[in-house]
């Protein structure tokens, strides 16, 4: 059973080669504790997809402009994204805001995420909100009963219709 919200639909028509390649620009943005709670929920956040990824890391320093503007667009974002990836990328925003989705004529995904107070000591709120965003550059929308309405991880339906669609 198709639903409007899964990939391939109205938010996106994702095209990763497989295995899906995601670059985490995040985890140098934190120190000590915080970036091993990242590095765990941030890695159980994809496992939960039960999709082919290869992760690898890039220093914020090394992408062409840090994320601080609140009104930020499409086109602003456009330098963060990495073609036939996911960009995991810190943005400053004064207030926590998270968003993501796939960019068709960038050819990735991007995830830009706003680590906030209510993150620490409860890995599972990182692995949920890190696990709903990547959803998004999936190419889900919101919709169903899992993590892209909430839940604290993808549900089968939702696994299943990713499977289904990166890897037929």
């Amino acid at each position: 059973m198709t639903f409007a919200w899964s990939p391939g639909g109205d938010f996106g028509s994702p095209t990763y080669s497989l295995p899906i390649r995601v670059v985490d620009g995040v985890r140098s943005t934190f120190i000590n504790k915080r970036r091993q709670d990242w590095r765990v929920a941030s890695v159980k956040a994809l496992n939960y997809w039960e999709l082919p990824f290869n992760l690898t890391f890039r220093p914020e320093d090394d992408q062409p402009f840090t994320a601080t503007d609140e009104s930020i667009s499409t086109l602003s974002v456009n330098p963060l994204v990495v073609p036939d990836a996911i960009a995991l990328v810190r943005a400053h925003f004064a207030l926590a805001t998270d968003t993501a989705g796939w960019i068709d004529d960038m050819g990735g995904g991007i995830c830009l995420l706003t680590p906030w107070s209510g993150w620490w000591g409860d890995r599972a709120q990182i692995t949920a909100v890190v696990a709903h965003e990547v959803g998004h550059a999936l190419g889900f929308g919101h919709g169903g009963n899992g993590v892209m309405m909430g839940a604290g991880r993808p549900n089968d339906e939702e696994r299943a219709l990713a499977a289904t669609y990166y890897t037929g």
